[in-house]
């Protein structure tokens, strides 16, 4: 990490600036040591309790978080291993089945989602999941938990999911790997936030997207790599129908207007616009 750091980065809390490691690789050499000989055959390190060398990126920043002290050592390969084991023990609990093949969690890194048909069953895949996270001094963090039911049903239905006897909150809503998912199954605010998220980006680029000496041709391309890339972000898990397909059709139109320059005031219908 030091390494790939930045060539002026802003030195943290302690006023060490990052080119002292980056520099003088016999620091981190000797950083690597002492952590290297604190971890080997005794329990993972309390950082919360324990007083020792940490790098901390923010001000105050111990309690790991958000924040993380910065890692000398491979911690993502060490969690990824863990976290393979920690969900083996559950291949046979029933979840979902797609396809004939029974899919209980997604993971990426450390998001996971665990999936399951009815609340006996997930409730038991989360006892599991603490019970063996535990075992390799990992704890869930229920603050970050939430449940959701996914139904068509207009009352949705309320489920009682526990970790050491205090209830995960359910909600209606929530953003996983960047995609806003919702407690009916549909896609209409996910391709809504899409549409505002595409048309702010197109207008902090106006200047170079709407620029008369950039050939239309040009822009297109332009708008296609910064534009439609964040709309498009997910888009083969949306459910569309024929209200959301118009307004795809409609955000279309608004860049190619921008883009060419057509004010609303000449009433230009849309199949001019595109036969320009």
């Amino acid at each position: 990490m030091a390494n790939k750091a930045r060539a002026k980065p802003a030195p943290g809390p302690k006023e060490m600036p990052y080119l002292l490691y980056k520099r003088c690789p016999s620091v981190l050499k000797w950083l690597h040591k002492i952590l290297r000989s604190a971890c080997t055959n005794i329990k993972v390190i309390k950082w919360m309790t324990a007083e020792g060398v940490y790098i901390p990126k923010e001000q105050n920043s111990k309690k790991i978080d958000q924040f993380r002290p910065i890692s000398l050592l491979n911690l993502e390969a060490i969690f990824n291993l863990f976290t393979e084991y920690i969900f083996r023990t559950i291949d046979n609990i029933p979840g979902l089945t797609v396809g004939g093949i029974n899919i209980n969690n997604l993971r990426y890194a450390d998001d996971t989602v665990m999936l399951a048909e009815n609340e006996d069953d997930l409730q038991k895949l989360v006892n599991i999941v603490k019970e063996e996270s535990e075992k390799c001094g990992l704890f869930i963090n229920i603050r970050k938990t939430k449940t959701m039911v996914i139904s068509r049903e207009k009352v949705i239905p309320q489920i009682d999911i526990k970790i050491d006897g205090e209830r995960v909150e359910q909600v209606a809503n929530f953003t996983y790997l960047g995609h806003w998912i919702t407690e009916d199954g549909r896609s209409d605010q996910e391709v809504k936030r899409r549409i505002g998220m595409a048309k702010n980006t197109f207008s902090r680029m106006s200047k170079l997207l709407t620029n008369r000496r950039i050939s239309f041709a040009t822009k297109s391309r332009l708008t296609k790599c910064y534009v439609w890339s964040i709309f498009l972000y997910a888009c083969e898990t949306w459910t569309l129908n024929a209200s959301l397909e118009r307004s795809i059709e409609a955000l279309e139109m608004w860049l190619y207007r921008r883009m060419a320059r057509i004010s609303w005031k000449e009433n230009k219908k849309n199949k001019e616009v595109l036969e320009e």
